[in-house]
C-alpha cells in the first residue's frame, strides 16, 4: 500500500508540474485556496504546508517553461535585504539552527508574495483569486462553528482523520481548542496552532466581503462570507483580531471608499437587514441548547483586562505587557541587529527581567528585539511602500469599478494586519503575504490599464497633418 501511495503521489506531482508549466496562473488559484489551511501540514524536520508544496511545484515548472515576468525589482530587493539582515543576526546569536528555520519560513512567505505578483498580471485573474480566497473564508467560518458545536459531542475533525501523520504546532486536542478559563470551545478553524491568527485572517475576510457587498448588493456570495466569517471572528474570542478589525479595518475601509468616491449613497434598509440576520444567527448559537456560552460576556471581561491588566487572573494582558518590555530589553542589548530570529524555539534570557523571552505577542516588538533597528526599519519600509503603491493604484484612472473596490478591500485588510501587529504577530502567515501580493499585482494591473486607456487619447492626431 505504501508503494502504491508513493506511485500515486509521484504521478500527481508530475501532473501538477505539467499543468502549472502549461497554465502558470493555476498556481495563483491554488495559493488562494491553500494559504488559509495552514493547520494541514506534514512535519518532517521542516514543516511542509500545502502552500510550500504548491510553490515547490511552481518552481519546478519554471524550469520547464520560461515565464516573462513583469515585476519591479524593489519587491524582490527589500525581502532579500531583510533575509540578509536576519541571516547575519542569526550568525551572531546563540540559536543558529532555530534562527535558520525562522529564515526559511520568511523566505517561503516572500516567495508567495513574489509569485502572486508575477502571476497576477490581469485584474480578472486577481479578482478570481480573491473570490476563491473568500470561498475559503466561508469554509473557515463554518468549520469554526462546527468546532463550537462538535467539541462537546466529540465529532470528527481533520486531525482525527489524519491520525498518525506528523503535524507541526498543533495546539488543539483532536482538532478542538478548549479554553478552561471560560469553560468553552473556541473557533479556531484550520489555524490549529493559534486562535488569534484565525481571528486576524477572519478580520480581513470580513473587510473584503463588505467591499463586494457595497459593489454589488444583489450578490448572495459576499453576504454568506460576512455571515459565517463574522460568527467565526466573534466565537474565536480573540481580543487582538476583533480590536484590529474595529479599530483599523472598518475605519480604513470606509475612509478609502469615501476618498475614492466609491461609497454610494444608499438606504440603510439593506445593511440593517444584514445586521439583523447576523445577530439572529449568532444569538441562536448562544441560546439554542448547544452548550455555547455567551461570547459577549466573555469578551467584555477580556477587553476590560486590556484597560486594567490586573482585573482578572484568568486573562493574560499583564503577561503581554511584560513580554513587550522584555522585547525592548532585547533591542537595547543589541540595538543594530537584535538577538536573532528564532527566539520562539530558543528563548533569549533577559538579565534585567530575570526571565526568558520567546516573543512579545506583537510582531513589531518581535522584529525590534530579534533583528534590531536595521531589520525593523527594512521591514517597515516594505510595509509603507506597499501601502503607498496600493494608494497609487486607487488614484490611477480606471473604468474597472470592481477592481477598485477589491483594491480598497485589500488595502484595508493590509492596514488591519500591519497595525494589528502591535496587538499580535499576524505577519508570518501565508495569507498575509498572499494579500500583499494581490494588492501589488492589482494596483499594477489597474495602473497599466489606465495608461493604455489614456495614451491613445493624449497622442496628437497625425491625420490632421
Amino acid at each position: 500500500m505504501i508503494i502504491i501511495g508513493i506511485i500515486i503521489l509521484v504521478l500527481f506531482v508530475a501532473f501538477a508540474i505539467v499543468i502549472t508549466a502549461y497554465r502558470p496562473v493555476i498556481t495563483l488559484y491554488a495559493l488562494a485556496f491553500v494559504v488559509s489551511v495552514v493547520g494541514i501540514n506534514i512535519h518532517i524536520g521542516v514543516t511542509f504546508y500545502l502552500s510550500r508544496i504548491v510553490l515547490i511545484i511552481f518552481l519546478i515548472s519554471l524550469l520547464l517553461r520560461t515565464i516573462k515576468a513583469s515585476i519591479k525589482l524593489i519587491w524582490v530587493q527589500i525581502p532579500l535585504i531583510s533575509l540578509l539582515i536576519q541571516f547575519v543576526s542569526v550568525l551572531l546569536s546563540d540559536h543558529i539552527s532555530e534562527g535558520l528555520r525562522a529564515i526559511f519560513i520568511y523566505a517561503c512567505l516572500a516567495f508567495i508574495f513574489i509569485t502572486v505578483i508575477i502571476l497576477g498580471a490581469k485584474t480578472e485573474v486577481i479578482i478570481k483569486a480573491v473570490k476563491i480566497y473568500l470561498l475559503m473564508g466561508i469554509i473557515q467560518g463554518l468549520y469554526g462553528i462546527y468546532q463550537l458545536i462538535g467539541g462537546a459531542r466529540h465529532w470528527p475533525t481533520y486531525q482525527t482523520l489524519m491520525a498518525g501523520i506528523p503535524m507541526a504546532n498543533d495546539r488543539t486536542i483532536d482538532g478542538y481548542f478548549y479554553s478552561g478559563s471560560y469553560s468553552t470551545f473556541r473557533a479556531i478553524g484550520f489555524f490549529s496552532s493559534d486562535v488569534s491568527h484565525f481571528a486576524g485572517y477572519m478580520a480581513g475576510i470580513l473587510l473584503l466581503a463588505i467591499t463586494f457587498i457595497i459593489y454589488n448588493r444583489r450578490s448572495l456570495f459576499p453576504y454568506l462570507v460576512l455571515l459565517f466569517g463574522g460568527a467565526g471572528l466573534l466565537f474565536s474570542l480573540s481580543r487582538s483580531g476583533i480590536l484590529a478589525f474595529l479599530a483599523f479595518g472598518l475605519p480604513s475601509l470606509f475612509y478609502f471608499l469615501k476618498r475614492t468616491h466609491l461609497l454610494p449613497k444608499f438606504k440603510l434598509k439593506s445593511p440593517i437587514k444584514l445586521i439583523a440576520i447576523a445577530a439572529i444567527v449568532n444569538v441562536a448559537l448562544i441560546f439554542v441548547p448547544l452548550n455555547i456560552p455567551n461570547p459577549l460576556i466573555i469578551l467584555s471581561s477580556r477587553f476590560e483586562n486590556i484597560v486594567d491588566p490586573g482585573s482578572s487572573s484568568s486573562e493574560s494582558m499583564s503577561e503581554h505587557v511584560i513580554t513587550r518590555e522584555t522585547g525592548l530589553d532585547a533591542l537595547l542589548s543589541s540595538p543594530v541587529l537584535g538577538v536573532g530570529p528564532g527566539v520562539n524555539a530558543a528563548p533569549w534570557y533577559s538579565e534585567r527581567y530575570r526571565r526568558y523571552w520567546a516573543g512579545s505577542h506583537s510582531y513589531h516588538f518581535d522584529i525590534l528585539g530579534q533583528t534590531g533597528l536595521l531589520g525593523a526599519i527594512t521591514e517597515w519600509l516594505l510595509m509603507v511602500l506597499i501601502v503607498l503603491y496600493m494608494i497609487r493604484g486607487l488614484k490611477a484612472p480606471s473604468t474597472n469599478k470592481q477592481a477598485k473596490f477589491v483594491l480598497v478591500g485589500l488595502l484595508s485588510t493590509y492596514i488591519t494586519i500591519i497595525f494589528g501587529n502591535f496587538f499580535y504577530y499576524y505577519y508570518l502567515n501565508d495569507f498575509v503575504w498572499f494579500i500583499m501580493g494581490c494588492g501589488i499585482a492589482l494596483s499594477r494591473a489597474i495602473i497599466l490599464e489606465g495608461q493604455r486607456t489614456i495614451l491613445p487619447v493624449s497622442q496628437p492626431d497625425q491625420s490632421a497633418t
